[in-house]
């Protein structure tokens, strides 16, 4: 269902979490962070991502925390 700590590392050629979240960012890949800060992403996704490129996303507002 989602790929392994080592797929990631391979989609991402990163191995910090932070960094693998940026490079999913910049891609249009959807993912999540898990309770233990791990990356979380579908193989599901990659296959989408692979066949049809970015997701478009709409700006957002942020409004938490003010």
């Amino acid at each position: 269902m989602f790929l392994s700590q080592e797929e990631l590392r391979d989609l991402t050629g990163l191995v910090r979490a932070s960094a693998q979240v940026r490079w999913l960012s910049r891609a249009g890949m959807r993912f999540a962070i898990g309770g233990d800060g791990a990356v979380k992403v579908l193989k599901a996704e990659v296959e989408r991502y692979l066949l049809s490129g970015p997701v478009k996303r709409e700006p957002h507002l942020r409004v938490a925390g003010l």
